[in-house]
């Protein structure tokens, strides 16, 4: 058995793939929410994890071709995932989750758009850096109608400064209907938006990769930024292998990885963390030749699926319960713990969600957390492996 002085001085290895990634489409509602799920693992570790998923593998009956997807919906299928879960967690894998509801996601791009201090007067600039304003922003749209929303999102998507200008126009009637104040903060961006959304959309897309304009690159930079500031220094980060995806995820990577060395505190005390020290690498593997990406796969799937299943009120299974409780529970008791605790728990993951979310998966997942006790002091052992360093 390692101890934790061990743990910390060795190198760990960032396991990842994504569910819920729709492409070019923006904004899709067939597949509300993005996900990168993935496993922490000690590089002594690695090796054992790869037997141990074959193992489960072989003995359940399944093979290196079998998607996250496909195994959310039967027994058998859940039941394999969740003995990978269990035995990974008992090895010392750390499951990781980082997963997005796309229309919040739009609507805090609509936030960035609209109120942007660079482009509208009545926006001060320290609000950029300060999430929970945003985020508090993000929710008013949220909560808006969702025709808006979605003409926003197909602007956005096909750079049309023209559509954004008039779809701005209907978002400050209907907050001024409202006799809200985002009517009045909305009206500063209007007589430049189009100059301005225009000028944005050329500079975002030159030399830059297919993607880079889309709701993966905000969610690539949050799990590279959870790898770089929470994870045991050395470590780097491996993703499944795919054409699509891998350009604009090494963009991000090496934007920020090479970049000088800077460390910004936001309002929330979160950093932002230019200039890599820890996340050393990023690379990608084949998942059909790397069982731990294949178990990475799972743990994005059934994450997504359960919260699919919530936000719809639809039954959710106790294996699907349990499968999902291996990622989501990890953000969701970090949460509890900073209420109830000195010592808040380790941070496993993020979820940048509407408040509807918040109530309906992770009020529905706490409901069924009988032995809260027995699961959280499992994960209070990894406390000083995952506690925050200092700058």
């Amino acid at each position: 058995m390692h101890t934790i002085q061990e743990m910390n001085n060795e190198a760990h290895t960032l396991f990842c793939d994504e569910s819920g990634n729709s492409g070019s489409k923006f904004y899709d509602l067939a597949q509300p929410f993005f996900a990168v799920g993935g496993w922490i693992l000690q590089d002594s570790l690695i090796d054992a994890s790869r037997s141990l998923i074959l193992s489960e593998e072989k003995k359940h009956g399944y093979t290196p071709q079998t998607k996250g997807n496909s195994l959310n919906n039967s027994s058998r299928g859940l039941s394999y995932c969740r003995d990978i879960y269990h035995s990974l967690g008992q090895l010392g894998a750390i499951p990781y989750l980082y997963i997005a509801e796309k229309r919040y996601a739009v609507c805090a791009k609509i936030v960035e758009t609209l109120l942007d201090p660079a482009y509208n007067p009545n926006i001060e600039p320290s609000e950029t850096a300060d999430p929970e304003r945003r985020q508090t922003d993000a929710q008013c749209f949220y909560d808006g109608p969702e025709i808006l929303i979605a003409e926003f999102a197909t602007a956005y998507r096909n750079g049309d400064s023209k559509m954004i200008t008039a779809n701005a126009e209907k978002w400050m009637l209907y907050f001024l209907s409202l006799n809200s104040l985002l009517s009045q903060r909305l009206s500063g961006c209007l007589p430049t938006i189009e100059k301005d959304a225009r000028e944005e959309f050329e500079a975002v897309t030159k030399g830059t990769p297919i993607g880079y304009d889309s709701l993966n690159m905000p969610c690539i930079l949050r799990v590279l930024q959870h790898a770089e500031n929470n994870i045991p220094f050395p470590c780097r980060l491996v993703h499944d292998k795919i054409a699509t995806f891998e350009a604009v995820f090494t963009h991000v990577y090496n934007l920020y990885a090479n970049a000088q060395r800077n460390i910004l505190i936001l309002k929330d005390g979160s950093p932002l963390t230019l200039g890599f020290r820890n996340l050393h690498s990023l690379e990608f593997r084949d998942s059909e030749s790397e069982p731990i990406l294949r178990a990475a796969d799972y743990l994005a799937s059934s994450s997504t699926k359960y919260a699919n299943s919530a936000m719809a009120d639809k039954p959710c299974s106790a294996e699907l319960t349990e499968c999902a409780f291996s990622a989501l529970g990890g953000i969701l008791v970090w949460a509890l713990s900073t209420s109830i605790l000195n010592e808040p728990c380790p941070k496993l993951g993020e979820a940048f969600v509407s408040n509807q979310f918040v109530r309906k998966v992770f009020g529905r997942l706490a409901g069924d957390l009988k032995d809260l006790k027995k699961r959280t002091t499992a994960r209070h052992n990894t406390r000083n492996r995952f506690a925050p360093r200092k700058a």
